[in-house]
């Protein structure tokens, strides 16, 4: 029975155009090159024709999104797609072997239109767009057909396919931005091309979206015909179900390319409203600069927290033997575990687990007490020379205040009040969804601790009244806010029918909460609520740009600082580079203006 099952699922697969195929061959195609060449067994394919795409689950587990790749060459027996290595699903794609099985659905789109009336075709590659058009190349050697190709790359080991174009008989003319040979873009040759063409040539072009704006422009003026085709990735795998790959046209309607393209008319599109999400956002450069990640985050009453690095480990996450072992080069500051005015011993076990994207956990904010960590934790935190800023937590507003007034005669730099916990005197309502009761908190840990920096850490339990909340604190005496606290989820073990985590109700971090963050992070921001430090879902350079693009002045790394010991490191080193593109100064560069945020919806 379970055999006939699998039999009647896989022909209801293949009927709905889905297929498990097996890797016949997978191997860089050029030698340093990072582009790879996949053949796969395809037996029983249907017709593919020039111009369609395939689709390939994506082997990464955390993404969600089918991967579509232009059909490279077809025969009756298998079908090869050719690939650059830009991220995890191509890492992994590329490390697949002979053998083995991977699934496939296809073919999908439009099939590029060729008129038999012309002779000749003129195809512009760009970057690995020769992948989309090799296999057009080669149906029009087989109707005898005139075929120039105008190949750019970045340099000499970015160029593929010229085997294939001599067999085919082409026309070929390269050109790189750097490296031997002719050094430039491609559509200078286009131009070269065209100079003599006067519109009898059709022009298909395949590429990095701004090569196709040029070669658009091109040849509009020239008078040729022109397709472009165009990539998106799609969520529902090309079935035209999700319209999620949406081109915007000239009509002022949308085509979308899993059905309508990958190949469009370049006259039909709307260029300006296609470009807007390839112009980088011009910045604002900041004056007389020595230090690009120097950040001091000015309070009120002169008061200031001074980070060398816009960097920390989010509370709960290092202690002092994992500060010990671990890499605090780039650290700004110190951020403990938070502490209570007594002993707490936690919550029953399992207490973490991991989740897609990220991981639950309920720990239970275990720790020793206020006294013990005075007494022997802050003196060994001390030795690290950082600013040290203590996370702190109570079950009432006379609890918040106690603690503050005790760490005041210490030598920390400043005190984050996590007001994620429930107050004990008011039912157990979260002391961080009211206004009021953020207000009262804060009052009192500011009159308590008047000389202390302090950042109240809000929860996104607040939703809708974050902002209301985060400006409680501030006209109470916070000096900054940190953003986002976990949020509540839990997970189920379906064959135990038990929760995965002991307390049932869990934190999620990791960076399945990052677009939650971010959010939150540029509506404080637009209030004009600041400081601003950012956190959840931090996982590297580009998702740290993504706060302080957002308006966060520094930022905290809870989750992804236990799988890499040197994420502080990896952080800085990318945002340098992220940095140099834009020609930003200092970090504060990269704020995005409201104006420049187009669309935003809060």
């Amino acid at each position: 029975m379970l055999f006939k099952h699998f039999n009647q699922q896989r022909r209801k697969d293949m009927k709905r155009g889905k297929f498990e195929v097996v890797v016949d061959q997978c191997y860089e195609y050029t030698v340093n090159s990072g582009i790879f060449l996949m053949k796969f067994l395809w037996p029983d394919h249907p017709e593919i024709k020039p111009g369609q795409f395939v689709v390939l689950e994506p082997l990464n587990k955390q993404s969600v999104m089918p991967r579509p790749f232009s059909d490279f060459d077809v025969n009756t027996k298998s079908a090869s797609i050719l690939f650059k290595v830009v991220g995890e699903n191509t890492k992994l794609y590329s490390k697949l072997k002979p053998g083995d099985k991977i699934k496939i659905s296809g073919p999908k789109g439009t099939p590029i239109p060729i008129d038999k009336n012309i002779n000749k075709y003129i195809f512009v590659s760009g970057g690995v767009g020769v992948a989309g058009i090799m296999f057009s190349i080669k149906e029009l050697h087989s109707l005898g057909k005139s075929v120039t190709v105008l190949l750019g790359a970045y340099n000499d080991t970015q160029v593929v396919g010229t085997e294939e174009f001599s067999y085919y008989q082409c026309d070929l003319k390269i050109i790189t931005e750097v490296g031997n040979g002719r050094n430039g873009f491609v559509t200078e040759l286009l131009k070269e091309e065209l100079a003599g063409d006067q519109g009898r040539s059709v022009v298909i072009a395949c590429g990095p979206i701004p090569m196709l704006n040029a070669v658009a422009d091109i040849t509009a003026k020239s008078n040729n015909k022109c397709y472009v085709l165009l990539e998106e990735i799609m969520a529902c795998g090309g079935s035209h179900s999700c319209l999620g790959c949406a081109v915007p046209m000239e009509d002022k309607q949308y085509k979308h390319v899993c059905f309508d393209g990958p190949a469009f008319d370049a006259a039909k599109v709307n260029w300006d409203e296609l470009m807007k999400r390839y112009k980088p956002t011009p910045i604002t450069v900041s004056q007389k600069v020595d230090d690009p990640m120097r950040t001091v985050l000015v309070g009120q009453k002169g008061r200031q927290l001074i980070l060398h690095y816009p960097f920390m480990f989010a509370s709960g996450c290092k202690g002092v033997d994992a500060l010990k072992e671990g890499d605090i080069t780039y650290a700004g500051a110190i951020v403990t575990k938070g502490k209570s005015l007594n002993l707490i011993i936690g919550n029953p076990g399992p207490r973490v687990c991991e989740t897609p994207s990220g991981m639950l956990n309920a720990i239970g904010l275990e720790n020793s007490g206020l006294e013990t960590f005075i007494r022997d934790e802050l003196l060994l935190l001390l030795k690290f020379k950082l600013p040290i800023i203590v996370n702190i937590f109570g079950k009432t507003i006379e609890e918040y205040g106690e603690i503050a007034r005790q760490l005041e005669k210490t030598k920390i730099a400043g005190i984050e009040v996590n007001i994620s916990c429930p107050n004990v005197k008011e039912g157990g309502m979260i002391f961080g969804v009211s206004p009021k009761m953020t207000a009262r908190v804060i009052k009192e840990v500011r009159q308590k601790a008047p000389s202390k920096f302090i950042i109240t850490k809000l929860t996104p339990a607040a939703g809708a009244s974050i902002v209301d909340v985060a400006r409680a604190a501030k006209e109470n005496g916070s000096d900054a806010i940190s953003l986002i606290n976990t949020i509540p989820g839990m997970s189920i073990n379906p064959w135990a029918r038990k929760s995965r985590i002991g307390n049932v109700i869990a934190g999620l971090s990791g960076p399945a909460i990052r677009p939650v963050a971010v959010r939150f992070v540029r509506q404080l921001y637009i209030a004009g609520i600041g400081p601003l430090i950012g956190i959840g879902g931090i996982s590297g350079s580009e998702s740290a740009a993504e706060f302080f693009m957002a308006g966060a002045k520094a930022v905290q790394v809870g989750t992804e600082s236990f799988k890499k010991d040197r994420i502080l490191t990896n952080i800085h080193d990318g945002l340098v580079e992220i940095m140099d593109y834009h020609g930003a100064k200092h970090t504060s560069d990269l704020v995005i203006k409201q104006e420049d945020m187009e669309g935003l919806y809060l």
